[in-house]
């Protein structure tokens, strides 16, 4: 199982980013009147969830394919390895992914099938 950043290519690049093979920078989205985004505001840790996220975003983007958390070795980001990489906690690390799977922000693949 891996996690994977949903419809990166739509949120998350730009015809300038598909130019770069390692991009220095990441369009976010910046509606900040979103389902989503409020919903994570509203709960208690909503800032850390959102650091957090943005955070493993920019993991996001180095893996191949972007978006998809998978190592270059090819065994799938946890949360302890996205902690360890941005140095957010582990704890808000699985609290923000478990939530944003929820939310619909990011999927967990089995097998490459999408759950459901």
């Amino acid at each position: 199982m891996h996690y994977v950043v949903k419809n990166w290519e739509k949120h998350y690049e730009t015809c300038h980013s598909k130019a770069y093979k390692h991009p220095t920078w990441i369009a976010i989205p910046s509606d900040l009147t979103s389902d989503g985004y409020l919903a994570m505001m509203e709960e208690p840790d909503g800032p850390a969830m959102y650091g957090a996220f943005l955070a493993t975003l920019l993991v996001a983007q180095r893996c191949k394919p972007r978006g998809a958390l998978i190592k270059s070795d090819g065994t799938p980001h946890t949360a302890a390895t996205i902690s360890r990489k941005t140095r957010v906690p582990q704890t808000v690390t699985q609290r923000m992914l478990d939530f944003l799977v929820d939310v619909g922000w990011v999927e967990e693949v089995r097998d490459g099938k999408k759950d459901d």
